[in-house]
C-alpha cells in the first residue's frame, strides 16, 4: 500500500494556510498542490471503490427518508478512518443543513454558501463563490486551464483554489464534453451542448473531504415551491445561459455548497 503510506505523509498539512494569505486565489504553491493532488486522488479512488459515504446511508430517520433526495450527488470521503463513529453525525448535520428551513430555490438561497460556474466553447471557465448571506460574489476566478485537451488520451484538469471567504480550500474539475465523459467518475454524463460541462467540486477538510457532483444534484423548481424549499431534489441548477453568444454557447450553473464552518465534525 505504497500509495497510502505516501498519502499519510502529505495529507495532515492540507488545511494549513497562513493567516495573511490572499483571499480568493488559485493555488500555485508546489508543496500545497502536491498535498491537495494526493488528497484528490484518494477522493476519486474512494468514490470509484464505493467506500465514500452518502448522506442518509446511515441511520435514516423517518423525516429524512422523504428529504434525502435533496442531497443527491453529495458524498463524504473519509481519510484513514479518521471519522470513526462521527460519520453518521456528520451525515445528519449535512442533511439538516440542506433540507431544513430553506426558502425557495436552495441554489439561490443567501442563507447558504453558494457557487456559480460557467464555460464557453470548451473553455473560458469562470467560477464564483458566495459567502453566506452575500448577494454578490465574494470571489471570482477566470481560468482557461480548465479546458479538457485531447480527452481520448488525457484526464480533465483539476484547478485548486483557496482564500474564498467562508469556503476554504476546494477544487473544480469538469468531467464531460459533448463527446466524452471521464471514466474515473461513475455516472458521468455527456454535455447536452457543444463544449465542456458537469463539474465536480471537492472541498478539503481535516481528515475528510466533501464532494459535490453537480450533474447528479440537479434540482427541480416545482419541488422547491411545493416543499417550501425543504426538498429541491438537488443542490444545483445547470443549463445553457446564453445560446447565441459569439464564440459558442455559454453553459453554467448554480449550487448551494457547505460553508467552511458548517460541515465540521460533531462530538462523538
Amino acid at each position: 500500500m505504497k500509495f497510502l503510506n505516501v498519502l499519510s505523509l502529505v495529507l495532515p498539512a492540507v488545511q494549513a494556510m497562513p493567516a495573511n494569505a490572499p483571499r480568493g486565489v488559485r493555488i500555485r504553491d508546489e508543496a500545497t498542490l502536491e498535498r491537495l493532488k494526493a488528497s484528490h486522488d484518494a477522493t476519486i479512488k474512494a468514490l470509484k471503490d464505493g467506500t465514500a459515504y452518502y448522506p442518509g446511508s446511515h441511520a435514516l430517520q423517518a423525516r429524512q427518508v422523504e428529504t434525502i433526495a435533496g442531497l443527491a450527488g453529495f458524498a463524504i470521503v473519509e481519510l484513514f478512518g479518521a471519522l470513526g463513529g462521527t460519520v453518521a453525525g456528520l451525515e445528519n448535520k449535512l442533511i439538516d443543513l440542506f433540507t431544513s428551513g430553506n426558502q425557495d430555490e436552495i441554489w439561490h438561497n443567501h442563507g447558504h454558501c453558494r457557487t456559480y460556474f460557467q464555460t464557453q466553447g470548451g473553455g473560458n471557465c469562470e467560477t464564483r463563490t458566495y459567502e453566506r448571506d452575500s448577494g454578490d460574489a465574494t470571489a471570482t476566478h477566470e481560468d482557461g486551464d480548465c479546458a479538457w485537451i485531447d480527452p481520448e488520451n488525457n484526464d480533465p484538469p483539476v484547478v485548486y483554489y483557496e482564500g474564498d471567504p467562508g469556503i476554504g480550500k476546494y477544487s473544480i474539475q469538469y468531467t464531460a464534453t459533448d463527446e466524452y465523459t471521464w471514466d474515473e467518475v461513475e455516472g458521468s454524463e455527456k454535455c447536452s451542448v457543444q463544449g465542456l460541462c458537469n463539474p465536480q467540486y471537492v472541498f478539503y477538510r481535516d481528515d475528510y473531504n466533501l464532494v459535490l457532483s453537480t450533474w447528479q444534484s440537479q434540482g427541480d423548481v416545482s419541488a422547491c415551491s411545493y416543499s417550501g424549499g425543504d426538498d429541491c431534489k438537488g443542490l444545483c441548477m445547470s443549463g445553457v445561459k446564453n445560446q447565441f453568444k459569439s464564440g459558442g454557447q455559454v453553459w453554467g450553473g448554480d449550487c448551494a455548497i457547505p460553508c467552511e464552518d458548517e460541515a465540521t465534525l460533531p462530538d462523538e
